[in-house]
C-alpha cells in the first residue's frame, strides 16, 4: 500500500482550484476504511482510509495519478 500526497495548490488566478486538487479532495467520500474492512480493501482499486490517511493499493489507478509515498515511512 502507498499514502497519497495532495496536488500542490498553484494558484492560476482562477475562481476555482486546480482540477488535480479538487479531484483529490473528493477521495475520501469513496474510500474503504481498510482497518474496518480489511478483505474488501486488499482488492480495492480505488482509495483506502488507513490509519486516518488518504492510501491507494500498489497497483492502484491512483499510485499512476498522484504522488505517493510507502505506507511504511509513516509508521
Amino acid at each position: 500500500m502507498k499514502l497519497l500526497i495532495a496536488p500542490s495548490e498553484i494558484k492560476h488566478h482562477y475562481s476555482n482550484p486546480p482540477k488535480s486538487l479538487r479531484d483529490f479532495n473528493c477521495l475520501p467520500a469513496t474510500a474503504i476504511d481498510a482497518d474496518k474492512y480489511p478483505i474488501l480493501a486488499r482488492h480495492w482499486g480505488g482509495p483506502l482510509i488507513v490509519d486516518g490517511q488518504l492510501a491507494c493499493n500498489d497497483d492502484s489507478p491512483l499510485a499512476k495519478r498522484y504522488k505517493t509515498r510507502p505506507i511504511s515511512e509513516a509508521l
